[in-house]
């Protein structure tokens, strides 16, 4: 699933994590109208994914939550993070939703994704100013657009005419996780740049534990699910540098030299 340190791209904790739903994909009976080779390996390694998941998507809640409503203000964070999350979660769902029957965790752990985002843009919305409120409400309002056009795309060519593939709506899906792992790291450096902490090493750890796990399930499904393995590869990818660059940072700012400085 790609899921997210499922953070803010905000001053305080940058960068959409690895989503549960890019991971959490149908595999092969939808992406390739073939069942997925049946093994003890492959259960175990999606069970693992699915919790894993569920601790990226309950991260925010300690680090957004319970210091947003401590302090009675959002402060310096930024919803595009939850909006992005939510987003993400809704598209698997809509990938999984022709083989409902045999996706009923995928369905599940996403539908989770999409409540949990929407308690925490709700939270978000609460302690916003008007003009942060107004910007979200426009987002969310996009997104329930572009959700409901892929929708009816999907339920009339897909499940009811059957004359398209559910590939377009994994191409759509895994690019969109692809999109959030990149502006995640892009949005980590900046803050390292500017001298701020970024994301904190637990949610990196997490976020780079789902995103191998999912990359193992990808490849132990037979054949190779793509959809679930490309852009989980680049999740650990973009995982380890940011995870590199918080430690030589980290290293710089508490040399002699930093201090003296």
């Amino acid at each position: 699933m790609a899921s997210f340190g499922v953070s803010a791209l905000d001053a305080n904790a940058a960068g959409a994590a690895a989503a549960p739903a890019s991971a959490l994909t149908v595999g092969d009976q939808v992406a390739f109208g073939k069942p997925a080779a049946s093994s003890t390996a492959l259960t175990a390694v999606g069970i693992v994914g699915n919790i894993t998941a569920v601790l990226v998507l309950a991260i925010p809640y300690f680090i957004f939550v319970k210091p947003v409503r401590k302090a009675k203000s959002v402060g310096a964070w930024k919803p595009y993070g939850f909006v992005m999350m939510l987003t993400n979660c809704m598209f698997w769902i809509l990938f999984a939703l022709p083989a409902f029957k045999h996706s009923l965790l995928v369905l599940g752990v996403n539908a989770a994704g999409v409540v949990i985002q929407g308690v925490y843009i709700a939270v978000y919305l609460w302690y916003a100013p008007a003009p942060s409120r107004r910007t979200t409400v426009k987002l969310l309002l996009g997104v329930l657009a572009i959700c409901t056009v892929l929708a009816v795309l999907v339920i009339w060519f897909v499940m009811v005419k059957k004359v398209w593939s559910i590939r377009f709506m994994g191409v759509i899906a895994s690019s969109f996780t692809t999109l959030m792992f990149v502006v995640g790291l892009v949005a980590d450096m900046m803050e390292l740049e500017e001298g701020r902490a970024g994301q904190i090493v637990f949610q990196l750890v997490v976020n780079m534990m789902n995103a191998a796990i999912w990359t193992s399930f990808g490849f132990l499904s037979a054949p190779a699910n793509a959809f679930v393995v490309v852009p989980n590869v680049l999740g650990v990818a973009c995982t380890a540098v940011d995870m590199a660059a918080r430690l030589i940072y980290s290293k710089l700012t508490t040399s002699p030299a930093a201090r003296a400085a």
